[in-house]
């Protein structure tokens, strides 16, 4: 759950009767144990998680998971319990970002700090990557304190744009270091290790790299959505003379 104090508007408890949310905008949003009756959704879009979430009646969380698995085979492997499991999602992962990196490197360098719909670039993105990287993983798991890098890396809800975000070739580089030595982690993992709980906390090594796991799978997911709207808007004709 997170602290509120970090959302800008408080409306925990709120009983909000007839409000047209037409064309609104909502990110961020934290709804656990909420209630929403009379309402009409029509052509709305939700991009997020999806636990116990009911329709008419009807849990919606099982029907989604299962496209999700349908659509994304991958996606099955992405809750591993052992060190094989997070050997093999890791390089799942791998082999998705490869694929996605090289897809972003073909677009103009411009493009590729553009921001689809108000989300994070695809560079901000990466960066966003590298700080949970070294949070979850250099901070914890290892207890190496400092691994940051140049400008700060996008924090969770950090959305303002950023004017000093750096090329997509220097970002590649460090994310690239990172993945790497998260892989040197990773390969060396035993039952013991998953289980070992981290200096000053109370938490297992493996609750660290779920964490980059499920990060890392979603924000490929998102990348790849505003991915190929930039590709369609590369390829659409000027609108010059």
């Amino acid at each position: 759950m997170p602290e509120h104090a970090m959302f800008k508007n408080d409306l925990r408890r709120s009983r909000l009767v007839e409000v047209d949310f037409s064309e609104s905008r909502m990110h961020n949003i934290w709804m656990e144990n909420a209630r929403i009756t009379g309402a009409d959704f029509i052509n709305t879009e939700i991009w997020g998680s999806c636990e116990g979430l009911t329709w008419d009646g009807i849990p919606i969380a099982p029907l989604v998971e299962a496209e999700k698995l349908r659509r994304f085979p991958e996606h099955a492997k992405m809750k591993p319990t052992t060190p094989e499991g997070f050997r093999e999602a890791w390089s799942i992962l791998e082999g998705l970002w490869a694929a996605t990196v090289d897809r972003a490197q073909r677009l103009p360098e411009p493009m590729v700090h553009e921001r689809v719909d108000g989300e994070w670039s695809f560079v901000e993105t990466l960066r966003h990557l590298v700080g949970v990287t070294d949070g979850s993983v250099f901070r914890w798991v290892t207890g190496a304190q400092d691994h940051s890098w140049g400008p700060p890396v996008r924090g969770w809800g950090d959305v303002s744009p950023d004017p000093d975000d750096p090329t997509l070739e220097e970002v590649l580089a460090v994310r690239r270091d990172r993945m790497a030595r998260v892989r040197e982690i990773i390969d060396a993992l035993t039952e013991a290790e998953l289980d070992r709980i981290c200096d000053q906390t109370t938490d297992p090594v493996r609750h660290y790299l779920e964490i980059v796991i499920a990060e890392e799978w979603a924000h490929h997911q998102y990348a790849c959505r505003d991915l190929d709207v930039l590709q369609h808007r590369s390829t659409e004709p000027s609108s010059g003379a």
